[in-house]
């Protein structure tokens, strides 16, 4: 844990050091994540997580210490720790998964992709009701950044079904910050997604997840669901059934409709709900 700090103090530091300096620190890091010896248990997961953390941090310089870390045969290791049984490694490993996402070149993401990091991402989200909130919330905070600082990955996570088991969270999950997360993942990926994207989304349940979302907590989160709520509505008029927006019928089934209505004055959403309300419910925006 020591070795690990010191690191972090380095990495930390105001203005952190140049990579060629830290480079060497590498062949440490991934020592320390790779204590899983029996005899070890549990008096590793501090210098794991702080390990995962420093990885992480290294990972925002992009290009080279990306390049670095998967030249040290990294993304095996930090993909295996996302079964780990401790909570807080895995949110750090989870971080790690971030960095790439959001500094890392197509051809970097796709090494985590080719070790499968979706697949334990699915897997956490398939068994949310069992783990952690702190675990399931982190892992649908990476499913939102994927299609926020990535739109391209989004097919990637149609692929791996990742959606239909974060939409099925974000209906079903009691209110808090992991229903946040997981409505959000949803929303940011209706916000950017291909039509095609977006009518899938809609099968597996994405206006009943967004419109539930529209009373979320944080102009952030409100307005994400706007945004995406607009754009599938969007495609629903690009995709008519005999002349009619089957999509606008499913907002109003799900209470997105009196949600949308509620908020026209609101100081935040208001522009937001306005605008939904003259663009496809001419005859509701003055009720």
């Amino acid at each position: 844990m020591r070795v690990a700090r010191t690191i972090g103090y380095l990495c930390f530091g105001t203005p952190s050091p140049p990579f060629d300096k830290l480079r060497p620190s590498i062949p440490i890091l991934r020592f320390l994540i790779n204590q899983v010896e029996p005899d070890i248990g549990e008096r590793a997961h501090p210098a794991i997580k702080h390990a995962c953390l420093i990885i992480a941090s290294l990972a925002r310089g992009g290009l080279d210490p990306i390049n670095a870390l998967i030249e040290g045969n990294m993304c095996p290791m930090l993909v295996m720790l996302l079964a780990h049984p401790n909570s807080e490694v895995v949110a750090s490993v989870l971080k790690v998964v971030e960095s790439f996402l959001k500094y890392g070149t197509a051809d970097q993401i796709q090494v985590l992709h080719d070790n499968q990091v979706l697949q334990r991402i699915l897997e956490i989200l398939i068994n949310h009701n069992h783990l952690p909130p702190l675990e399931v919330r982190s892992a649908c905070r990476v499913i939102a950044n994927i299609a926020t600082y990535q739109p391209i990955q989004i097919q990637s996570m149609v692929d791996a079904a990742i959606y239909p088991s974060i939409i099925q969270i974000s209906i079903n999950q009691e209110v808090g910050e992991t229903k946040y997360e997981a409505t959000y993942a949803i929303s940011a990926a209706a916000k950017r997604g291909s039509h095609e994207q977006i009518r899938y989304l809609v099968d597996q349940g994405a206006i009943e997840a967004i419109s539930g979302g529209l009373l979320s907590g944080g102009y952030g989160r409100r307005a994400s669901c706007f945004q995406g709520l607009h754009n599938i509505l969007r495609v629903g008029e690009a995709h008519k059934v005999d002349g009619v927006n089957v999509y606008k019928q499913m907002v109003i089934e799900s209470g997105g409709l009196a949600r949308i209505k509620s908020q026209r004055d609101d100081a935040d959403v208001g522009e937001m709900a306005r605008r939904l309300l003259t663009s496809y419910w001419t005859g509701e925006s003055m009720i």
